[in-house]
């Protein structure tokens, strides 16, 4: 895990940008603390391809269908697939 701070980030930017595009996430601290993570952009495509997609699916089906969920229903169902 590569950790930089702010200045560090700033100082070592085309050497960060090499390892981003290699696909090495790269952590960035503020005040010590892991504040934030940059990763390339095809990565971050690739993380996030399909969330449009699913948002207007959610988007369609909410408006064909009067059935509504609670929280705990879509977020237990969630949680039961993800404990499989």
């Amino acid at each position: 895990m590569q950790t930089y701070s702010a200045p560090e980030f700033a100082q070592n930017f085309s050497e960060i940008e090499k390892c981003v595009q290699k696909g090495q996430p790269i952590y960035l601290t503020n005040e010590g603390n892991c504040s934030m993570v940059v990763i390339s952009l095809k990565i971050f495509e690739e993380l996030t391809a399909d969330v449009e997609d699913k948002l207007d699916e959610a988007d369609f089906f909410a408006k064909n269908n009067s059935k509504r969920m609670t929280h705990e229903e879509v977020f237990g169902a969630l949680r039961r697939n993800i404990n499989v």
